[in-house]
């Protein structure tokens, strides 16, 4: 499919382009921060999977942000959502890990 610079579809697709290379930019920040993170919490993730193993990628993360008091407006950037949903998201997975899922 060809395009025209500056049209509604080249739009779309330019950010659908950007969505996907921040997506991959992400994944790779992930995981160094997961390096570094293991290095001052050993078994930090072993334990969570362990005691939860029915939690998701983000939830895991979120878990982490968490244990370094990150604030939602920090988490929100680190994610690259808004710190209300961080706000929601944080009460959910507080349900989940009581047992209370929803």
């Amino acid at each position: 499919m060809k395009t025209e610079a500056g049209s509604p579809a080249s739009t779309a697709l330019t950010a659908i382009r950007q969505l996907i290379l921040n997506h991959d930019a992400n994944e790779s920040t992930w995981e160094s921060f997961r390096v570094y993170f293991e290095k001052i919490h050993p078994d930090f993730f072993t334990h969570l999977k362990k005691n939860h193993p029915n939690l998701t990628q983000n939830e895991i993360r979120l878990s982490a942000y968490m244990a370094l008091n990150l604030s939602n407006k920090e988490i929100a950037l680190l994610q690259n959502i808004d710190p209300a949903s961080v706000k929601r998201a944080k009460i959910r997975l507080k349900h989940k890990m009581n047992g209370n899922a929803e």
